[in-house]
């Protein structure tokens, strides 16, 4: 009788092969009205929500607007839209 040995299949512990990793974005759009700027601002959790300005801020044209976000960078949190005043120092998208 021949005995069989199992192949051990490698875990992300033992394997040495490159590791692929899928990144994306979100897209965060809403209705402008002409000449407000908008800031974007996210937090990780609402429980305690620590707010940081995503730059740079939009100029509302009348239209809809819309900017992407990299999940790279905020893998999970919270999305808030604020109209600002104008300053012109600040930068347009």
């Amino acid at each position: 009788m021949r005995k069989v040995v199992g192949r051990r299949v490698p875990t992300k512990e033992t394997s040495t092969g490159p590791e692929l990793r899928a990144f994306t974005a979100i897209e965060l759009s809403w209705p402008s009205e002409t000449n407000k700027r908008y800031r974007i601002q996210w937090t990780a959790s609402l429980t305690q929500p620590q707010w940081q300005n995503l730059e740079p801020t939009a100029l509302g044209t009348g239209a809809n607007m819309s900017v992407f976000d990299s999940t790279r960078e905020h893998p999970q949190g919270f999305y808030r839209l604020k109209i600002v005043q104008c300053d012109t120092a600040m930068t347009d998208l």
